[in-house]
Parts: structure tokens; sequence; C-alpha cells
């Protein structure tokens, strides 16, 4: 059976200085068909531009999509925005300034179909942000 689709979504506001290694974990997924939803929701700091740096420089091989929204929408607008945008079979959310292992998408795809894809929620986890930077690996 061949993998399904997920649409990895991160949804940025305000998060300059963490957006750009909160990608890199998204980037770092080890489940092979992934498409990644990237918005920004109208952020006031440079959390838009950082997005366009680190986008550009890992598009290879990656499917993408960017959004901005011209107007911030807050966060339950923002995700529905996304949703819509979204292709894939499962949906599987991070925020902008979230670090995901690089096993999260496929261990969140093996439970959902563990149990027929039936699940319309899974949740995974989630540690401190400063306990997970000091020992995830990421740079």
């Amino acid at each position: 059976m061949s993998q399904p689709l997920v649409s990895v979504i991160v949804f940025c506001y305000n998060q300059e200085q963490y957006v750009s290694e909160a990608l890199h974990s998204a980037f770092s997924q080890d489940y092979g068909n992934i498409e990644f939803v990237i918005s920004d929701d109208a952020s006031i700091d440079g959390t838009f531009a950082a997005i366009e740096k680190t986008v550009g420089a890992n598009t290879a091989g990656r499917r993408i999509s960017l959004n901005r929204n011209a107007l911030n929408l807050g966060i339950a607008a923002h995700l529905d925005t996304l949703y819509r945008i979204a292709s894939g079979e499962l949906l599987v959310n991070a925020a902008g300034d979230d670090l995901s292992c690089p096993d999260r998408v496929a261990t969140l795809v093996e439970a959902w179909c563990r149990y027929g894809r039936a699940p319309s929620l899974i949740y995974s986890n989630a540690a401190n942000f400063t306990a997970v930077h000091a020992f995830s690996g990421y740079q």
C-alpha cells in the first residue's frame, strides 16, 4: 500500500526568532509523502522574510505551498484557511515556534493507519521548547 499524503501545516505569527528552526525540523521528517503548507498570519516582525529565506534554501524535492495573509485572521480562521489549501489525507499542525522530532509524521501516520484511518484527531506529545532544544540535535 502506498503512503498516504500528509500535509504538514506550519502556521506562524510574530515568530521571527524561531521559525527557521521550526521549518528545519519540519523539513527533516523521515516520512516520504509530505506536502508543506507554510503560512504567516500578517506578522508585524520579520517572520515572513525568515520563512522565505528558509524555504528558498530548502525547496529541492519538496512540495511547498507558501501563504501570507494580508490581514491577521487569528488562529482559528488562519488554520481554516490552511486546511482548505492542504490536499493531504492527514493534516499535521505545527506552530512557527514548534520543533518536531524527525519521526513525528511517520509515527502519527502509523497510528492513524492502525485504526483504519478512522480517528479524526491524533495527539502527539509536547515538551518544553528549551528542553527539546537541549537534546534534539537541532542547531
